[in-house]
């Protein structure tokens, strides 16, 4: 399966109630490229509404996801990802730095999603960096 057949396959239809599927979906995204697992990532910490999951289930999620992940944007993107789960903004300052160097992997679609929706941005800064980086990787 490539990359964006097998994000497709997930978007807002992750398996959180089924630990042995969710296991394997963070396995396969790995094999299949970084941005995919970044995008398992993405499905982890931002549960459709109704979700009947738990926040405890989605860091406990993060945590098997993490451990099978050196990529070096990973730290950042964690952080990101627990922020969403706990419902606990990150700093806009902090979300552009870290956009910064997300720009620096190109099409890493879904770790600078993560970091988009980890923080308030109530002047678009961190849309307007989304715009220029997404522009950038395209040039």
């Amino acid at each position: 399966m490539d990359e964006e057949a097998f994000l497709n396959s997930i978007d807002c239809c992750f398996p959180y109630e089924d630990e042995h599927k969710w296991r394997k979906l963070i396995l396969q995204g790995k094999s299949i490229s970084d941005n995919a697992s970044f995008g398992v990532l993405y499905e982890i910490a931002r549960k459709p509404l109704g979700s009947k999951v738990n926040e405890h289930q989605q860091l406990e999620m993060v945590t098997c996801w993490q451990a099978e992940n050196e990529h070096p944007l990973v730290e950042c993107i964690i952080e990101a990802a627990m922020a969403i789960i706990v419902n606990e903004p990150l700093p806009i300052a902090m979300i552009l730095g870290y956009m910064d160097k997300v720009q620096d992997y190109r099409n890493q679609y879904g770790a600078l999603s993560i970091l988009y929706f980890a923080c308030d941005d109530v002047d678009g800064l961190a849309d307007e960096k989304w715009q220029n980086i997404v522009s950038s990787w395209r040039e």
